[in-house]
């Protein structure tokens, strides 16, 4: 009797058990990881293995906390063993990093239910240069370049060693092959060179290669075409030719040479000019002035090195036939203005003899070049030039066999006042556009081109909206264009557009325009 009651009660007790809706079964569920990212990982401490775990639907939601654990690695948490709780679907994510290399066994559990993964961390790999791009070295073999190659700076002690090798110079080991251990991922060689060309070098670390292109120029010596002392007549127009000569297989960032004189001016009325050399490594200007006395030319070549001259300016001789007298020069450039340039001739020429041929080697005078002018009563006559480029022009004036040289200089034509022209209205959003139409003026003649310019549109509150894009430079027409669109904005209203001059910004316009 005591055995049946028992067992009545045993019973019971388990009926209560199943109908307990605090204590879910989860018999029916299976928990799985898998990795939704690649295996394997390089172990530098940086890139993540993205896990993903799941469990049945159907589990109640208070047992859908799942625990993640790994024997290598550590969660975003940082440690090797984290917490996730599943979504509605049962599906959760971890994400697994690590600075030690091997297999790593991840391992999920759920109540008793469990599963595992295995992924990889590897030696890190990869090798670039810090500065990629061609860089320039004067092949004299005592100059140098540092090369620096870049590796992941958590790669293995053991596995830090970079090879360098070039097919054109030397290391500092004088060798065209040199080993470096990386210092914090940095391994640094130096290369020297003693003959012009190109060298490739490349960079070796495990199995990843970086090849990059140093261009090995000219010593950079320079000299002048004609280094002997020179004489010239000081008479504020007379011309000696001044050329010097650099290695034409220059660093294309330095082809250019610099002159200065403590004596005189040259072609642009001043003590210092810089000019590009042409293909075959040469560039010249011209010297002229009015003291009598020694000058000193000295020329820089590429790479700070000097080569000296000696000129001597002597007294002008008597103006047996003509003289140029003083004149303005430095005249706006805007095809209007003229550098008028006065002629005096001997009054007891002939008169058939008494004119003046002008030639230039840029602008125009009255007429196309050359040109002509016969002398008045008084031997006076004038020749009117004008152009429409800024810089120095080279002018000749000739009387019978007499030729005298000179330089005249334009200045740069700016603009006096500008015009900015457009549609009253533009729609908002990305792409809906207004084109800016600008135009210089002045009030002779034209500018001159390649102007640039600032660009500002304020909306009715004063803030700063829109964007501009597109914006040319003005042409030999003082005609420029520029966008701008408003964009995904909830602005509504008037914006005020400014454009002004980059070179001098009181020169400006306005455009007022509704955004709808």
């Amino acid at each position: 009797m005591k055995r049946v009651t028992r067992v009545v009660i045993s019973f019971f007790f388990l009926s209560l058990f199943a109908g307990c809706k605090d204590e879910p079964l989860l018999l029916s569920d299976a928990i799985s990881i898998k990795a939704a990212s690649p295996l394997s990982q390089p172990a530098n401490g940086v890139n993540e293995i993205e896990l993903m775990v799941h469990i049945g639907a159907d589990s109640d939601r208070d047992k859908r906390t799942v625990t993640v654990s790994s024997d290598i690695g550590t969660f975003s948490n940082k440690a090797a063993t984290i917490t996730v709780v599943v979504d509605e679907n049962g599906d959760g994510k971890v994400f697994l990093k690590s600075t030690s290399t091997g297999t790593a066994t991840v391992k999920a559990t759920v109540l008793t239910f469990s599963a595992t993964v295995q992924v990889n961390f590897t030696y890190p790999s990869g090798i670039s240069f810090e500065n990629p791009a061609i860089e320039s070295l004067v092949a004299d073999n005592n100059a140098t370049l540092k090369i620096t190659a870049l590796i992941d700076p958590l790669t293995p002690t053991d596995k830090r060693d970079v090879v360098f090798t070039t097919d054109n110079g030397t290391f500092s080991n004088n060798a065209n092959t040199i080993s470096v251990v990386a210092i914090e991922g940095k391994a640094e060689a130096y290369l020297k060179a003693s003959a012009t060309g190109t060298a490739n070098v490349k960079a070796v670390n495990l199995d990843a290669t970086a090849i990059k292109m140093v261009t090995l120029t000219s010593s950079g010596a320079i000299n002048f075409e004609n280094a002997a002392i020179e004489n010239l007549v000081a008479d504020g127009f007379s011309l000696l030719k001044i050329s010097a000569h650099i290695d034409p297989n220059v660093d294309p960032s330095k082809r250019f040479i610099s002159f200065k004189t403590d004596m005189g001016t040259f072609s642009n009325n001043e003590k210092v000019v810089s000019l590009p050399i042409d293909v075959a490594g040469n560039a010249f200007t011209h010297l002229k002035g009015i003291a009598v006395g020694t000058a000193t030319i000295v020329a820089t070549g590429s790479s700070a090195m000097t080569a000296n001259k000696t000129v001597i300016f002597t007294q002008p001789a008597a103006d047996d036939i003509f003289k140029i007298d003083s004149f303005t020069d430095n005249i706006a450039s805007d095809g209007i203005s003229t550098i008028a340039i006065p002629v005096s001739m001997n009054k007891n020429l002939a008169i058939a003899d008494k004119k003046v041929t002008f030639t230039s080697t840029g602008g125009s005078f009255q007429i196309p070049n050359p040109v002509t002018i016969s002398a008045d009563s008084d031997g006076k006559l004038t020749g009117y030039l004008k152009h429409n480029t800024p810089g120095p022009v080279y002018v000749s004036v000739t009387a019978g066999s007499i030729t005298r040289n000179l330089t005249v200089n334009f200045a740069k034509a700016n603009p006096d006042f500008m015009l900015l022209t457009g549609n009253a209205s533009l729609s908002h959003g990305l792409n809906n556009t207004l084109v800016l139409s600008i135009d210089l003026k002045r009030s002779v003649g034209n500018p001159n081109a390649d102007f640039l310019f600032n660009y500002e549109a304020i909306d009715a509150s004063g803030n700063v909206i829109g964007v501009f894009s597109n914006g040319s430079a003005s042409n030999a027409s003082g005609a420029a264009t520029v966008s701008f669109t408003a964009g995904e904005t909830n602005y509504r209203g008037i914006v005020l557009i400014t454009v002004s001059l980059k070179s001098n910004p009181a020169i400006k316009a306005t455009h007022q325009v509704v955004i709808i």
